[in-house]
């Protein structure tokens, strides 16, 4: 991790994170979003909810 985002998480470099990407698709399959959110696992709690 580097320092600057050590310091945006108010965590150390090198604390492991909950790293979470997401990809969006149009119904044809091509894709239009893709996004990469990291968090500090100290200051959250994550759940997520999976269905089909």
């Amino acid at each position: 991790m580097a320092r600057i985002e050590a310091e945006l998480l108010e965590c150390s470099p090198g604390t492991p994170l909950l790293v979470v990407e997401r990809r969006c698709f149009l119904a044809d399959e091509r894709p239009v979003e893709f996004t990469e959110t990291r968090y500090n696992g100290e200051h959250y709690d994550f759940l997520t909810e999976l269905r089909r």
